[in-house]
């Protein structure tokens, strides 16, 4: 229903139609169905990555002006919560939202549900390449940074990953930008009633989880780029099968998952 909901609305402007795009590939790719085995291993590796990001990025994570921000990027784009409440909401409200908010804001929600989507898409990938024999073995659930790293690498999809941080990158930039305008925050503080009056308590919960963990944080431009930084190192790291795929150049040796 929603996704004749979002091909039938008319929309003009580049990132209009960029959201539209994006949503439509969403609605299919939420469409698949995928057995409980692979269910429950895709739930697995979401913990996982989260916990060895925090790991790995612990020095980041403990920096109090950081941590509100690292916890958005961390749960709610790469984490293992339940997000289907949150997408039919956006679904549902997608011809309200391209006729009201401003372009500079659709393309923030764009990014943002591109980088999900994208994240979603590896996220599968990575838990079927554990769930096959990976030098032999079988994860049976049990994931350890030998054989995370070796289904990853498995994967073969270095342009993807490549993309990935780069819409991390600008969800950052765009979030910085427009959290400090007292006028969306304003916004959207009086749209709590009518979003949860409309059904849209969680597609507005995510809005302001966002937009307040960017509102108070200093040295945005500090954190972002040694994020993506650092996470590019470790990806060339993982492609490369490294003994200790943790770790960048400027980093101290620390223990990992």
């Amino acid at each position: 229903m929603y996704r004749n909901r979002i091909e039938n609305t008319a929309v003009s402007g580049e990132h209009a139609l960029a959201l539209k795009r994006v949503l439509l590939d969403y609605h299919d790719f939420q469409k698949q169905t995928a057995p409980g085995t692979l269910e429950i291993q895709l739930k697995a590796l979401t913990i996982w990555q989260s916990e060895r990001l925090r790991d790995t990025h612990a020095d980041l994570y403990q920096t109090e002006t950081f941590r509100a921000g690292l916890d958005f990027l961390f749960d709610e784009l790469y984490g293992a919560r339940d997000f289907s409440a949150r997408d039919r909401d956006l679904e549902r409200i997608f011809p309200k939202l391209v006729k009201w908010l401003p372009d500079k804001i659709l393309a923030t929600v764009s990014t943002l549900v591109e980088l999900n989507l994208l994240t979603q898409r590896l996220d599968k990938q990575l838990a079927e390449t554990l769930l096959q024999n990976v030098n032999g073995q079988r994860t049976d659930n049990v994931i350890t940074t030998q054989n995370y790293v070796e289904a990853y690498a498995c994967c073969q999809n270095k342009a993807a990953r490549e993309k990935q941080l780069q819409l991390t990158q600008a969800a950052g930039a765009q979030l910085e930008k427009h959290a400090g305008s007292a006028i969306i925050r304003y916004s959207l503080k009086l749209a709590q009633a009518p979003a949860e009056k409309a059904g849209l308590a969680a597609l507005h919960a995510f809005l302001v989880r966002g937009f307040d963990a960017f509102h108070n944080m200093r040295d945005i431009d500090i954190l972002i780029p040694s994020l993506i930084d650092r996470e590019s190192a470790i990806m060339v790291n993982m492609f490369n099968r490294e003994p200790k795929p943790f770790y960048w150049p400027e980093s101290e040796s620390r223990s990992t998952l």
